[in-house]
């Protein structure tokens, strides 16, 4: 497996592969390439790596070509900025580590170019079969951030490349192959989707604490296409609070901010009612989530990554239908909207209105049954997405590939 998102980073892409491995490490003998933790940036985890003890993880020392970059700006006409430093380093160790031993599969994981690059050039030149597991989108997020025609050519051809050479690909959503085989033409029988999952044994031994105020939750990264729905959800809040000044509610934000934001937040919170957590650790993140009454989940509809938007299924909404907690959601119309009302896990709101999701989180303060009903089909959905059930499907394709 080659991946720059790996624990102990705890994020969406690396918690994916965290249940891969926790899943398959019985089944199969894994080894995986990542960044060293001096390289990394991102808040640390190291608990989740017990875990995965079965795994042998290799970590490579990242070049600072960075800065380099910085003077010679028209390398960035071929390589992100953000990716370029980690590519060489991939290569190298990678072929240290295949020629050691016999390896049936090399596994590249986007979302980062240096994860597809790289096991595409490693694939090609060990003679190894590759497959490609697409948590996100590839050429359809770097095209926003590509200035020319050229640049935009070049990625597109190299997802392609990589794509026809690969003899799998898996992907999150049945959305996401059909994007992809409208784009390049790939045949259907290549792709399998293996969607978001969560590991239910996580949530077992949690305790339930007793506490006055109705909690809405929203756990993890904030990224920018997130901050369209907290807005919202805070002036919902405010609304609420203006009404009723007895209504006890609190929303948690529990994930890393910069102080920027929080300033932000702090000067539409009229009424006290948000609060913050930072980054907490696996275990507390989940002790949070079973702990609140409600849990947030959003997407901006108006987002530049409007197809992504539309098409995938976030990790984090795996693991909230594993908490068994009713769903308030801000989305568009897509995939994972339609996976909410058809299930009917909780409420949807689809264009940009405080007064309505303001009726939403009333209707789930005031009505117990509605929430125990929401939290029921939960958890009976959530079984269908067990981490332990998903990557079985995984298993069987290779295998029947091998045999």
């Amino acid at each position: 497996m080659i991946t720059s998102s790996f624990p102990p980073i705890s994020g969406g892409a690396s918690l994916r592969m965290w249940r891969f491995c926790k899943s398959l490490q019985n089944n199969l003998k894994i080894e995986v390439l990542t960044k060293s933790i001096q390289s990394l940036s991102d808040p640390l985890d190291l608990s989740i790596l017990s875990k995965i003890e079965r795994v042998k993880v290799h970590r490579a020392n990242i070049y600072p070509i960075g800065k380099i970059m910085a003077f010679m700006p028209w390398l960035k006409l071929f390589f992100p900025a953000d990716s370029f430093e980690n590519l060489i380093p991939f290569i190298r160790n990678g072929r240290k580590i295949l020629k050691k031993s016999n390896f049936d599969y090399i596994l590249g994981v986007y979302p980062t170019f240096t994860s597809l690059f790289s096991s595409f050039i490693l694939s090609k030149f060990m003679r190894i079969p590759l497959i490609i597991d697409m948590h996100d989108l590839f050429y359809d997020s770097y095209k926003h951030t590509l200035h020319t025609i050229l640049q935009k050519k070049i990625y597109l051809k190299l997802e392609r490349r990589v794509l026809y050479h690969a003899s799998l690909i898996s992907v999150v959503t049945k959305e996401f192959k059909m994007i992809l085989n409208n784009l390049h033409g790939i045949k259907q029988e290549k792709f399998l989707i293996i969607p978001n999952n969560v590991d239910l044994d996580e949530f077992k031994s949690i305790k339930i604490v007793q506490k006055e105020d109705f909690i809405i939750s929203h756990v993890g990264f904030l990224a920018d296409y997130h901050l369209e729905g907290v807005y919202l959800l805070i002036k919902a809040i405010n609304k609420i609070k203006k009404e009723d000044m007895n209504s006890r509610i609190k929303f948690r934000l529990v994930g890393p901010l910069t102080q920027g934001l929080k300033e932000k937040l702090n000067k539409i919170d009229e009424f006290n009612i948000v609060e913050y957590y930072n980054f907490v650790k696996k275990n507390e993140a989940n002790s949070l989530m079973i702990n609140s009454d409600a849990l947030f989940l959003t997407l901006s509809p108006s987002h530049k990554f409007a197809i992504e938007m539309r098409s995938t299924n976030p990790s984090k909404l795996f693991e909230y239908i594993g908490c068994g907690k009713p769903i308030l959601a801000y989305l568009p119309r897509g995939s994972t909207q339609i996976l909410i009302t058809e299930n009917n896990l909780g409420f949807v709101l689809t264009k940009y209105q405080p007064g309505e999701m303001a009726k939403f989180i009333k209707e789930l303060m005031n009505n117990e049954s509605l929430r125990e009903n929401f939290s029921k089909n939960a958890l009976i959905l959530a079984k269908k997405f067990d981490s332990k059930l998903v990557y079985q499907t995984f298993l069987k394709r290779i295998s029947l590939r091998k045999s």
